[in-house]
């Protein structure tokens, strides 16, 4: 079976996405910066184990609510609610920010319509990439080399970064371009979303997994100190006149701060 791959970029949560209700009980998360989900075991919360903890702090019958996405689809599930309960989105940024779509009531457990916001989930495996997926990574090194017109040699040790060339092929339209039938799939929403705005994302180069060493801390990066530019130099057609199948590169940097 082909391995997959999961970007979750860096998102900040205003305070306008941070109210909702559970069977009538205010809740209230804490305005900041979040991946959308954490690795296991991760001690800093993250969104959703985040929205997990403020649900079960409202007590019975909600102590054993979870809050979860999918590492294959993107789709979050709020589950075992204790029953038949109605959640309303006070803030609807919250709920579009989540993949949801409208109140949601008459059930226990709800999964989102579309996937959830500052992620992307390529259907395909990389088609390139440098090393292998375990290393995720290839060392570049800074240092300057110096030859002078006599012959003689000498340098400036720099250090060595981590970075590489990662590339997709043969995806379709709809994870690719945004459109009026998309939300927030597509590389174009990831790409303005958290590339753009230079925002770090994880990388699981098996989306199966999920501890702290399944995943690499990136940044999307550029040569020669230039921008990051327009957005059709990350894609293209991989057929001239054919928009079914599109192509993505990326190059990105090791994110170290």
């Amino acid at each position: 079976m082909a391995t997959l791959q999961r970007y979750l970029g860096r998102l900040t949560l205003p305070t306008s996405a941070t109210s909702f209700s559970v069977g009538g009980n205010p809740v209230t998360l804490t305005s900041a910066r979040y991946y959308m989900t954490g690795y296991t075991g991760e001690v800093t919360a993250q969104l959703l184990e985040h929205i997990q903890a403020q649900i079960r702090a409202l007590g019975a019958p909600y102590g054993s609510t979870t809050v979860v996405m999918d590492p294959g689809t993107g789709h979050v599930t709020i589950d075992a609610l204790g029953g038949a309960t109605t959640i309303v989105w006070s803030h609807t940024d919250l709920r579009d920010l989540l993949g949801f779509d409208a109140t949601l009531t008459g059930a226990d457990t709800y999964t989102a319509a579309f996937k959830a916001r500052y992620c992307w989930f390529p259907s395909r495996p990389l088609s390139d990439y440098p090393g292998d997926l375990t290393q995720w990574w290839t060392p570049r090194s800074t240092s300057y080399p110096y030859r002078s017109p006599g012959g003689t040699t000498y340098g400036v040790q720099g250090t060595i970064v981590n970075d590489g060339k990662f590339k997709y092929s043969h995806l379709t339209k709809a994870e690719v371009i945004t459109s009026s039938d998309t939300v927030h799939e597509t590389f174009q929403k990831f790409w303005t979303d958290v590339i753009h705005t230079c925002e770090p994302f994880r990388v699981f180069p098996d989306a199966t997994l999920n501890t702290s060493t399944d995943f690499k801390t990136a940044i999307l990066g550029t040569l020669d100190d230039e921008a990051i530019g327009s957005f059709a130099d990350y894609r293209d057609r991989h057929i001239r006149t054919y928009n079914g199948l599109w192509t993505v590169e990326m190059y990105l940097w090791e994110y170290l701060t």
